[in-house]
């Protein structure tokens, strides 16, 4: 994360009306508190204010619930990576990420353009293969809970990255990325930032808007160069949002949660259908499935609860 984030989180890359780096945020602060998790007994918390480019074109010109769920997979892996108990730095991979809206989130407070929201992220625990961490985002004027978040990574990287990252040779990989960021691309101005809702569009849209395929570019990646988690979250909600309005029978209905399962990583392209699994008179539960293209092998699951 020393370099300009590439890809999908370039989308979210305004702070305080101006462009900026992930490295340059407000307002970023540890907190101590006693560790009761074995983590490293820090909370991190940052101020982020949502930019329009994020919000424009989305129902009522709100800060899409999964757009929370993309913020929350990149700060919490900002934490297990600078958590003390990760001694080699793994980034890992996503298995499981999820987003609650909380009272705030849900009466629409910290959604609208302009917004200052704070997240405080807390590593819970990092073992030899798993990580985990909470992250809960308030509202700064009210203080009322927008949403929380759990994400859990599978920790082993390799022996490459295992050997980049140990004590004796980190301070040699620190030098030669800092060599690397000479080359680097200045931050995108506000002018090239592109639009949340222009970056995730759908091909092959059935006329059902049952199921459709994405195309992964590079705005849609993650550093690694595959199918951002985060951004998997926002198509699965742009992909159940039409079934939801359909069977709830209303014009803007509710994302209150939005869990994702990740199966495998995706270069190419993604095929996805949307199904309901639990109807009642003013909630839906469904589900959207990522798979590949080329064999129907799953990539990821997201299931949304809708009212």
């Amino acid at each position: 994360h020393m370099l300009r984030p590439p890809g999908f989180l370039n989308t979210f890359l305004l702070f305080e009306g101006k462009e900026s780096r992930w490295k340059d945020i407000p307002n970023l602060s540890c907190v101590p508190k006693k560790s009761e998790t074995g983590g490293s007994g820090e909370i991190m918390r940052f101020r982020y204010h949502i930019p329009e480019s994020t919000c424009v074109d989305f129902p009522q010109n709100k800060f899409p619930v999964s757009a929370y769920a993309a913020l929350i997979d990149d700060v919490s892996t900002w934490s297990i990576i600078g958590d003390r108990a990760n001694k080699s730095m793994r980034s890992g991979v996503s298995t499981h990420l999820s987003v609650h809206l909380g009272q705030g989130g849900l009466e629409g407070i910290g959604r609208n353009p302009g917004d200052a929201v704070d997240f405080e992220v807390e590593v819970i625990r990092i073992g030899r293969t798993m990580g985990f961490a909470h992250v809960n985002v308030h509202d700064v004027k009210s203080g009322a809970t927008i949403c929380t978040g759990r994400h859990a990574k599978f920790l082993p990287m390799g022996a490459l990255f295992e050997t980049l990252f140990s004590e004796n040779v980190l301070p040699l990989t620190k030098a030669y990325a800092g060599y690397l960021e000479r080359d680097v691309d200045p931050p995108l101005t506000a002018n090239e930032v592109e639009k949340l809702h222009d970056v995730v569009k759908f091909s092959n849209l059935s006329t059902s808007n049952e199921s459709a395929e994405i195309k992964v570019k590079a705005h849609h990646c993650n550093p690694m160069g595959s199918l951002h988690g985060g951004c998997q979250a926002v198509f699965a909600e742009q992909m159940g949002r039409p079934a939801a309005k359909l069977i709830l029978n209303k014009d803007f209905p509710t994302l209150k949660s939005i869990n994702m399962t990740y199966f495998s990583s995706e270069t190419k392209a993604a095929a996805l259908s949307v199904n309901p699994i639990l109807v009642s008179k003013n909630d839906l539960k469904s589900s959207v499935m990522f798979r590949k293209v080329t064999d129907g092998r799953p990539i990821s699951e997201a299931v949304l609860d809708w009212c």
